[in-house]
């Protein structure tokens, strides 16, 4: 459970700075980056595994407003070479 907190502590400090996409050799506000951490911060707040740390930056999404408090910067067509 070390290498699955590790990962979630390292997302929580890197979720809010824009990815490389790496096959347009773009940098900026990806969706499906965004995406993508949103459903690992979603499962880890949902598991049973009691090894897995929750930490206090993970929030359960808004679903009425359809978008995660912590990944509201996601600027999905606002990349720049």
């Amino acid at each position: 459970m070390a290498l699955v907190n590790a990962n979630v502590a390292f997302l929580l400090t890197v979720y809010q700075e824009p990815t490389t996409n790496l096959w347009e050799e773009r940098v900026g506000y990806s969706f499906f980056a965004r995406a993508a951490q949103l459903r690992c911060f979603e499962e880890v707040l949902a598991t049973p595994v009691a090894d897995i740390d929750k930490p206090d930056g993970l929030r359960p999404a808004d679903r009425r407003r359809g978008r995660h408090p912590a990944l509201t910067h996601c600027g999905a067509g606002r990349e720049r070479r």
